[in-house]
Formats: C-alpha cells, sequence, structure tokens
C-alpha cells in the first residue's frame, strides 16, 4: 500500500493537471492571469484583474488543451514544471517584444476579481490586445 501512494505522488509531480491560478512575471507594468476550474473545466483570463477572455477548455492529451473563449480560441501546452506560454499576437508583440508569456502555477485555487474598473483601465486592456 506504501508503494502505491509513492507511485501516484510521484507521477503527480512530473504529470500536472491545469488547475488553479497562473500568473506571467510583470511585464511592462501589466500581469497576465488565468484562473482554471477543473471541476466543470471552465476558465477566465486577465490583464492586472480585468478579465478579458472566458470560457472552457478541453484537454487535448499530452498536456495541451484547448480554450474555447468568449472572444478567442488558444491552444497550450502545459509543462512539467506547471506553467505554459501563452502566444496571443497581439499582446505579446504589444508586452513582450514578440516572445510567448510564460504564466506559471501559483496556487491550485483559481482566484476571481471583481470587475468594477474605469473606462479608461478597461480601455488600456483592451488596446493592448489590437
Amino acid at each position: 500500500m506504501a508503494i502505491t501512494l509513492l507511485i501516484v505522488g510521484c507521477s503527480n509531480l512530473t504529470s500536472p493537471v491545469l488547475q488553479g491560478f497562473y500568473q506571467s512575471n510583470m511585464l511592462n507594468g501589466y500581469h497576465i492571469q488565468f484562473a482554471f476550474q477543473n471541476d466543470d473545466s471552465t476558465f477566465v483570463a486577465y490583464i492586472n484583474n480585468i478579465e478579458i477572455n472566458k470560457g472552457t477548455y478541453e484537454s487535448l492529451g499530452d498536456r495541451n488543451y484547448i480554450l474555447k473563449g468568449d472572444t478567442a480560441e488558444l491552444k497550450i501546452n502545459l509543462e512539467k514544471n506547471d506553467s505554459f506560454n501563452l502566444n496571443i499576437e497581439n499582446l505579446v508583440k504589444n508586452l513582450n517584444e514578440g516572445k510567448p508569456i510564460q504564466l506559471k502555477n501559483i496556487n491550485k485555487t483559481p482566484a476571481y476579481f471583481d470587475q468594477t474598473f474605469s473606462d479608461e483601465d478597461k480601455q488600456t486592456v483592451e488596446n493592448l490586445l489590437k
């Protein structure tokens, strides 16, 4: 019985599951954030806590996922270290010199934010995606 628990524990370290809260490092004053709710396969994407996309996701196998959002559809690959690279063309061009943006899991519990922001803040975030 102890051997079984050890194997399960070790396999979890090599095969992370897409769930919880992922965040990028600060890029030109902005954080990119994703919340993944594993029990109903939903996600919400944010820039500086302002929602930019939400929808459902599904596993394509081998740590590959498709995110079907209300504003965009994305494909990501979850790395063994529980991170993924985001490659939204205009966003990476505007924030990261055209290079993919890495998001790391910072908590297995997703975080959500109240969406009370000024029109100016929302417009600034929307402009990053154009």
